[in-house]
């Protein structure tokens, strides 16, 4: 599991029971709950599992609060068989809001709390 989270360069996986959704395991729950090098254990042990899920449908905003108020950096989305569809990161959602104000994002300082200043996109 970890091999695999590593070489896709991927945050959780989820982990289905008959095509549905029974948990979810992110690299916190590796480290919060890997206390020895024993890797051998079943992945229930490590998983979080009956996550909190949205739908496909759902707005951005339902994500949003869910990765809030429970400190998730991943939802899983599911369909109306409770199967998993996708997954909706806190990257991707940064990536959606970035879309929406690229000059913003781009022509920030590189460091704006410590008051460092901006000399162009080509850094002179």
């Amino acid at each position: 599991m970890i091999g695999v989270m590593r070489e896709h360069r991927i945050g959780c996986v989820l982990v289905v029971e008959g095509e549905r959704l029974a948990g979810i395991i992110t690299e916190r729950d590796l480290l919060l709950k890997l206390d020895q090098p024993d890797i051998s254990r079943p992945i229930r042990d490590f998983m979080t599992p009956d996550p909190e899920v949205l739908a496909p449908e759902d707005p951005i905003v339902y994500a949003l609060n869910k990765m809030s108020v429970g400190g998730f950096r991943h939802v899983p989305l599911v369909d109306a068989e409770h199967r998993p569809v996708g997954i909706v990161s806190v990257k991707d959602i940064v990536d959606y809001i970035v879309d929406f104000f690229p000059n913003d994002v781009l022509t920030l300082p590189p460091n704006a709390a410590r008051g460092e200043t901006w000399h162009g996109r080509d850094g002179g």
